[in-house]
């Protein structure tokens, strides 16, 4: 194999099973749903709401 293959293969490949992502965006995208899935459960556990939840929410898409 060659380095520009093993280059695109891990990064600029398209797959219908990510739904059209290269891996890259696959990775940033399933960091993006851990993070709010970590802080949103923290928020409900800690104040039981749903509006902090949302709250959260829309803070954690803006980074």
């Amino acid at each position: 194999m060659t380095k520009n293959y093993v280059d695109w293969f891990n990064n600029r490949r398209i797959s219908q099973k990510t739904k059209g992502m290269t891996p890259c965006e696959y990775r940033e995208h399933a960091l993006a749903v851990y993070k709010y899935s970590i802080l949103s459960n923290f928020c409900v556990a800690l104040y039981g709401s749903c509006c902090f939840r949302l709250f959260f929410m829309q803070f954690c898409l803006s980074f």
